[in-house]
């Protein structure tokens, strides 16, 4: 399940970012767009992401 969500969000999520990363160096407005930046993020998944990265890597940890 964790394996066919991880693309999705990813991608997702790196777009926007990239988008927007481009966007506050062009055009500013990172103090004014931040918490709409952020909220929106989290709407795309973002928690969800970091808990599928965190679990993967925790099993991966405690294999070695």
């Amino acid at each position: 399940e964790e394996f066919q969500e991880l693309p999705t969000l990813t991608t997702d999520i790196d777009t926007y970012v990239n988008t927007m990363r481009a966007q506050f160096i062009s055009k500013g407005g990172i103090d004014e767009g931040w918490e709409a930046y952020v909220k929106k993020l989290n709407d795309m998944g973002l928690e969800k992401l970091l808990k599928i990265r965190t679990e993967a890597y925790s099993r991966y940890v405690s294999v070695k």
